[in-house]
């Protein structure tokens, strides 16, 4: 729905944002799941994804999950920083009730990457579903798509409760191992 060109332009396909009941999106095929970034609440947070996306590409290439859910939780940081007022359900893309999911299950989700050795799994079959808008995600029946996007999030949270001192940029930049970032972050799941 939205996009960047040359770096200095924000294109904006209004014609994605027209309600999730819209008639033509169920008709070309558009997945039930994908509506809650269907909705005119969405413009913003589809324009600032599209800005980090292009200064911050996601890479996947060489990475292990652990690597895909922070680079997720930082662009989700970035977003916190960009739109402070917009719901926190409205920059995953979820529904109200899936985030309240996501939170009361924090620990559940934790643990499940963990006692499936998921945090250092590299085959994007496995894992690409974590941290990329689907139904919902695979071994967590009741959770939402992109369940590793939102435990980033939490991640880089605590990273930054750690070092309150970064500033976004430092944070965003910051190239530092996986596996170093988690420790220093000093997570522990609720």
């Amino acid at each position: 729905g939205a996009f960047t060109y040359d770096s200095t332009i924000v294109g904006i396909g209004l014609d994605m944002f027209l309600g999730e009941n819209y008639p033509f999106y169920q008709a070309v095929g558009i997945p039930q799941y994908w509506s809650e970034q269907l909705k005119s609440e969405y413009i913003p947070v589809a324009v600032f994804k599209a800005i980090y996306r292009d200064k911050q590409p996601f890479a996947m290439e060489g990475k292990n999950l652990l690597d895909m859910m922070i680079q997720r939780g930082k662009e989700m940081y970035f977003l916190d920083h960009m739109l402070p007022e917009a719901e926190k359900h409205t920059k995953l893309a979820y529904t109200k009730k899936q985030l309240e999911w996501c939170e009361a299950n924090e620990a559940l989700i934790y643990n499940f990457f963990v006692a499936q050795n998921f945090l250092y799994e590299t085959n994007w079959q496995k894992i690409l579903r974590y941290v990329n808008e689907g139904p919902n995600s695979a071994g967590l029946p009741e959770s939402p798509g992109n369940v590793g996007t939102w435990l980033g999030w939490q991640i880089v949270k605590a990273y930054v409760a750690q070092n309150p001192k970064m500033t976004l940029e430092q944070i965003i930049n910051d190239k530092q191992e996986a596996q170093q970032f988690l420790l220093l972050s000093k997570y522990k799941p609720k």
